[in-house]
C-alpha cells in the first residue's frame, strides 16, 4: 500500500513554517549574537520570535549544537575586538 504524505495525522498541525525553521537553522550556523560567543536556546527564541521549545526541537532535529561549534571557541576578548 502506497502512503500519501497528505494523509491525516493525529495531533495539532504545524504552526511553524519551513521559512521560520530555515531562519533558525541559518542563524544558528552562520551568525553569533551580539556580545556572545554562541547562541543559546533562550537567545535564539527571543531573536526569532519562536518558543524555546520550538527552537530546541529544531536544533535537535537538525543535530545543531551551537555551543560546541568551532566558532564558539572564540574568546570574549576576541569578540570585543570586532
Amino acid at each position: 500500500m502506497e502512503r500519501s504524505y497528505d494523509e491525516w495525522r493525529p495531533g495539532t498541525p504545524r504552526s511553524i513554517t519551513d521559512e521560520q525553521v530555515a531562519e533558525v537553522v541559518y542563524k544558528a550556523l552562520q551568525t553569533t549574537p551580539k556580545d556572545e560567543t554562541h547562541w543559546t536556546v533562550h537567545g535564539m527564541a527571543k531573536e526569532s520570535g519562536q518558543s524555546r521549545d520550538a527552537v530546541h526541537r529544531i536544533w535537535k532535529t537538525f543535530g545543531l549544537k551551537p555551543h560546541l561549534s568551532s566558532r564558539s571557541a572564540r574568546s570574549r576578548h576576541e569578540l570585543e575586538m570586532r
